[in-house]
This record gives structure tokens, sequence and C-alpha cells, in this order.
């Protein structure tokens, strides 16, 4: 979450920059390729984070309901979490393209302006919302 928020206020500091709109403008077709880029590397750093969090766990005798419902949660926090990070990664795609394609003006500064406040508020608040009502839920059920 704070690694999107650092690209969040990266992007913001970038549009603002007197040369970026001229520069997205020319080199506005790599934009959905630096999209999905963007999605595979943090696809691939969630399961990495994933897969070694997997293979740290001993293995456990019993399974229980409380287990189910532990591992259930925290699965859950993480995924909800990470579809957070995944729609800032959209919005600031989205932001490219109002700057790009020329929504300038009234409107396209009006775009940036909430594209902005949903980066650096909605979505972290959003996430820490997620984890502290999840935290609760894993710390009751485990023990």
């Amino acid at each position: 979450m704070l690694g999107m928020v650092c690209v969040s206020i990266f992007f913001a500091t970038f549009f603002t920059l007197p040369w970026a709109p001229e520069w997205i403008r020319n080199n506005i077709h790599l934009v959905p390729q630096g999209q999905i880029i963007a999605y595979s590397l943090y696809l691939g750093v969630y399961l990495a984070t994933k897969t070694g969090n997997l293979l740290e766990q001993k293995p456990r005798d019993r399974v229980n309901k409380a287990k189910v419902l532990f591992v259930s949660a925290e699965a859950f926090n993480k995924f909800t979490v990470a579809t957070i990070d995944l729609i800032t990664i959209t919005v600031i795609a989205f932001s490219f393209f109002v700057v790009g394609y020329g929504s300038g003006g009234e409107q396209g500064q009006h775009a940036i302006f909430l594209s902005d406040i949903a980066s650096f508020f909605a979505f972290p608040l959003l996430s820490l919302f997620v984890y502290f009502c999840l935290r609760k839920v894993n710390r009751n059920n485990h023990g």
C-alpha cells in the first residue's frame, strides 16, 4: 500500500511538470504497454510474496473452522488490498490518457485532480480500513 502511495505521488508530480504533457502526447501509444507491464510486475510481486509466505509456514496437524476462517480472512484481506492497488494503476493510466489525448482545460484539470484525490486519500484509506477490519477477524479467530 505504501508503495502505491509513493507511485501515485511520483506520477502526480510528473503530471505537473511543464514538459510532461508534450512528452505524454508524443508517447501515448506506449501507455497500454506500460499498464500491462505494471499489472504484470504487481502480480509477479504479489504471487512471489504469497508463495514465500506459504513456503515458510509449517505444516499444521489439525484443520478446524477457526484456522480455515483465519486463512480465508487473511487471503481476502491481501486480495482486497491488491485489488485496490490495481485500481490505482488504472487511475494513473487514465490520467495519462486524459493528458495525452488533450482533455485539457477545466475538464482535464478536474479529472487529474479527482484521480490524485482518489490515489492519495480514497484508495489508501480504503486499504487501511479493510486491513484493520479483517485483522480483527484474524486476531479473534486465530487464538
